[in-house]
């Protein structure tokens, strides 16, 4: 049993679970959710994961992002557009690993927060979407070297 009481505010809109089921040579697979509006969402990849974690922070988050998105000329700003969310449904937990994540701050194009991982409760900071990811590998990596 996961002890959620060692996330932040479990029902924040800030706060999202990152649920991960599988990691096979990098590759990712898990769940998205956020407790709060009762959302969550499928991940196969990274680049799902983020864009995931942008579509719950746009739509339903009070952290504001500081900076509109920089794209190449000519292109629309919609990342969101093969983001499928479904109603929340049983517990919030994945088969190698669960994280909450409480997003802060979105200043310089990049998230800063804090990430709880919830089976060890190790709690850290992170200054960037890049150490996010960093930091969430590190753990996968280490589960799958036991």
């Amino acid at each position: 049993m996961l002890n959620t009481s060692l996330c932040f505010n479990s029902y924040s809109t800030d706060s999202q679970y990152i649920c991960f089921d599988s990691c096979d040579n990098g590759l990712v697979s898990g769940r998205l959710a956020v407790l709060s509006v009762k959302k969550s969402m499928d991940f196969s990849s990274v680049m799902e994961l983020i864009n995931g974690v942008e579509y719950f922070l746009d739509n339903f988050s009070v952290v504001e992002r500081n900076e509109s998105p920089r794209l190449f000329s000519g292109q629309s700003y919609d990342t969101h557009k093969d983001v499928l969310c479904s109603d929340l449904n049983g517990l919030v937990s994945g088969r190698l690993a669960t994280f909450c994540v409480n997003i802060k701050f979105r200043q310089n194009s990049t998230w800063q927060g804090e990430a709880v991982w919830l089976e060890t409760g190790k709690k850290e900071s992170f200054r960037s979407a890049l150490e996010l990811l960093i930091m969430l590998d590190r753990a996968l990596c280490s589960i799958q070297n036991r």
